[in-house]
């Protein structure tokens, strides 16, 4: 005697994993209807319909509600279940090679990680907002993501995406850093002279700031002359006194930027110093005195032929007036006068 037993309401259970299958628990074991389930993806409402023999690969982090069904007279449907599968990517990747402009990722997924039958379509990468970069697909389940273009010793966050079936996933996101440079030094130099025979030198006072592109560093600076070193310094700041120079000479000066990891680099120029002013008044003074005595000199020289001139002059003036006076002498006729003389004779006196 047959006897139909009435229908039961079916009970299905899904292992969340990608790929998987579902599983009708309570089949009858004579029963063999076929049992369709049908799942309803939240996020766009598509409703796909599959066997229990059937692998399953649903999209990972979605919410599905899906219901079974089997024809006995009428429709007979299971309970719903509801559920979403969630994957732990993260762990799957890490940071390799690294440049000063450029880093590269690695991608797999994990045999026992519940998403690992995943077949991606593609991947691609990003670091910020910086987009210049390419994944390689090794296989359906791994890639290495290269990205460039990125500034050296900076800090980012990059982010492999895989896509499937439309949808893109972030799979991984990591933090690195880019390798140090050689700073970016395009400032312009600024000489001052704090004495003539000085130099004052300043930087990243007019042009672009300094980027060290590593630790901050120091700067040197070398006083160069024919090609050749002559006194250097280093400072913290790009200020730098030189004195005790040649004066009214042309000197080379080159400002070297070094980071703190060793990189450097190099901007130059030229600087002049001035004339030698102590000098110039030291020889101005003796100028000076030197023509002082020379015209104090030509004064005393006209001052003494002058003073010899007249002194000749009252000499002649003198010879003239002795000449006039031994003319007038001779001229004039000279008389002598000569006592009389007595002479007595007889009874009286004689004169001569």
């Amino acid at each position: 005697m047959n006897v139909d037993l009435p229908p039961v309401k079916p009970q299905i259970n899904f292992n969340q994993t990608i790929p998987s299958q579902f599983e009708w628990t309570n089949k009858p074991a004579l029963c063999s209807d076929p049992f369709i389930i049908k799942c309803t993806n939240h996020k766009n409402k598509d409703i796909r319909s599959y066997g229990l023999n059937d692998s399953v690969s649903l999209l990972p982090d979605t919410q599905y509600t899906c219901t079974g069904e089997y024809s006995y007279e009428k429709p007979i449907k299971s309970q719903e279940l509801s559920f979403k599968i969630t994957c732990d990517w993260q762990k799957n990747g890490r940071f390799q090679d690294k440049s000063s402009s450029s880093l590269r990722i690695s991608w797999t997924s994990l045999e026992d990680d519940r998403c690992s039958g995943i077949e991606w379509d593609r991947f691609s990468v990003s670091c910020d907002h910086h987009n210049h970069g390419i994944c390689i697909k090794h296989s359906d389940t791994s890639t290495v993501c290269s990205i460039t273009g990125l500034l050296p010793y900076k800090k980012y966050t990059c982010r492999i995406t895989g896509t499937v079936d439309q949808t893109d996933y972030e799979i991984y996101t990591g933090d690195s850093e880019t390798l140090s440079d050689k700073p970016s030094f395009q400032s312009k130099v600024e000489v001052t002279h704090a004495s003539h025979n000085s130099l004052e030198i300043k930087c990243e006072i007019n042009g672009p700031k300094i980027v060290w592109n590593g630790g901050e560093g120091k700067f040197k600076a070398e006083i160069t002359y024919k090609g050749e070193t002559i006194t250097e310094d280093t400072q913290d700041t790009c200020l730098f006194k030189f004195s005790d120079l040649y004066y009214l000479t042309t000197y080379g000066i080159k400002i070297t930027a070094i980071n703190k990891e060793g990189h450097s680099a190099l901007i130059t120029s030229e600087a002049t110093t001035n004339y030698n002013d102590k000098a110039v008044v030291g020889f101005l003074v003796f100028l000076i005195i030197v023509t002082s005595i020379a015209l104090l000199f030509m004064l005393f020289k006209k001052y003494f032929l002058r003073r010899k001139q007249s002194v000749s002059q009252e000499e002649e003036d003198g010879e003239d007036e002795d000449c006039v006076a031994q003319d007038i002498y001779v001229n004039v006729p000279l008389r002598v006068h000569r006592p009389e003389k007595k002479t007595k004779s007889g009874g009286g006196y004689e004169y001569e």
